[in-house]
């Protein structure tokens, strides 16, 4: 493997995580936690994520939310040990 193969893997491995970490904070702040962890629970059962719902949605929106912040010359960034 190449390493900007390996670099691109990492950046999205390392997206995905910040879209996971938006959308579960947006859910807290909703109120909608439990309900959010739920379904990601049981994520991997098609044909709950096709009714929509909390985990799909937050999940969608979060990834709107880092997209338009990219946009905008902004990027989500882990802090290490935290």
């Amino acid at each position: 493997m190449r390493q900007s193969d390996f670099e691109g893997i990492m950046q999205g491995l390392m997206e995905s995580r910040a879209i996971n970490a938006v959308a579960q904070s947006w859910a807290s702040i909703d109120g909608k936690l439990e309900c959010f962890e739920s379904e990601r629970d049981v994520a991997n059962d098609a044909s709950i994520l096709s009714q929509g719902g909390y985990y799909e949605g937050y999940l969608t929106e979060a990834a709107e939310l880092v997209r338009r912040l990219a946009t905008r010359g902004f990027k989500i960034v882990p802090i290490l040990n935290a």
